[in-house]
């Protein structure tokens, strides 16, 4: 699996794990998402490089990452190591 390039991301999530609707964590998005995309969360760079690096530092270390593809989306989401907390990023393409 290659390294996400943050050009692909259209939004991340951090939080709990289970229902990703936003009541367990937040989303994020790109700074320039537009305002109906980020209805969600927030828009930040900061965050959003914040959860890809780990992302892409769990794909180095060939940590277990797990990839969830439909229609022209895909998600990408590491566990921490009691499994109670996800990072999920979002991607317009899959770069594996």
């Amino acid at each position: 699996m290659n390294a996400i390039n943050i050009a692909n991301v259209i939004s991340t999530y951090s939080g709990g794990t289970g229902c990703a609707c936003g009541c367990k964590g937040t989303y994020a998005y790109p700074e320039d998402t537009t305002a109906t995309e980020s209805q969600w969360g927030t828009l930040s760079d900061r965050t959003v490089k914040s959860r890809l690096k780990k992302l892409n530092d769990a794909i180095v270390e060939d940590r277990q990452v797990y990839l969830d593809t439909w229609f022209d989306r895909s998600c990408y989401e590491i566990q921490n190591d009691e499994g109670t907390r996800v990072v999920r990023i979002y991607v317009d393409t899959v770069t594996s």
